[in-house]
């Protein structure tokens, strides 16, 4: 999926992100208004803009700005994934353990079963592996493997080869939405599933992109 950068807006397939909030904004503990204290409720943004372009609440001191509910899109359990609300709980295992890293969008479960993370693309190993795919795939490693993971499915359960697709946690932490806030991945959306994250994953790409972020420092037009 290639993109680009024209007159202050980040595009990714068809989808335009601005990328004025990643330029200007004040960090996460600061608004664009200069109060201090300030949080977005979902996601380590550090703006305002990418925030509430994520359609999540930006709220400083305890209080919310009205730009939402302030109940954010989390997965209802508390732990603060914003997975989602379950999507097909029948696709496969709800937990299960890390056998193998594939690469960093591909790993193996207990069990035998492949498992695709839902709206992220990393560089290809291949015969010549592609500018940080090797980095992507260890990174994924660092984080998953022989550990006890949590999967959230959306509304297509598996891909052309028969992989299970999910959103991935891991001790609190979303997989999919790492790899692409730390530079290691490439936003992929193949709609029904990651409908209700896309613009906030767009976001998080933007963000990367802006603070020169792993592939983005070292791969010359990574997306």
């Amino acid at each position: 999926m290639k993109s680009s950068v024209r007159a202050g807006l980040w595009f990714v397939g068809s989808i335009a992100v601005a990328s004025t909030g990643c330029l200007t904004q004040s960090p996460v503990s600061t608004d664009s208004s200069g109060n201090a204290g300030c949080v977005c409720d979902i996601g380590d943004y550090s703006t305002q803009a990418a925030c509430e372009m994520a359609g999540h609440t930006w709220s400083c001191g305890g209080e919310t700005d009205g730009a939402g509910d302030g109940d954010g899109d989390g997965d209802g359990d508390g732990d603060g994934d914003g997975d989602g609300d379950g999507g097909n709980p029948s696709c496969g295992p709800a937990t299960a353990t890390v056998t193998d890293v594939i690469d960093g969008d591909t790993i193996e479960i207990s069990g035998g079963e492949r498992v695709r993370y839902i709206l992220v693309d990393t560089p290809e190993l291949g015969d010549v592996p592609e500018c940080f795919a090797e980095d992507a795939r260890d990174f994924n490693n660092s984080l998953v493997y022989g550990k006890t993971i949590s999967l959230i499915y959306d509304d297509e359960c598996r891909d052309q080869y028969d992989r299970l697709l999910a959103f991935v946690s891991v001790e609190g932490q979303q997989v999919n939405r790492t790899l692409v806030a730390e530079g290691y991945a490439c936003v992929l959306h193949f709609p029904p599933n990651g409908d209700d994250h896309v613009v906030e994953f767009y976001a998080l790409l933007n963000e990367a992109f802006m603070a020169n972020k792993g592939m983005w420092a070292a791969c010359e037009s990574p997306c």
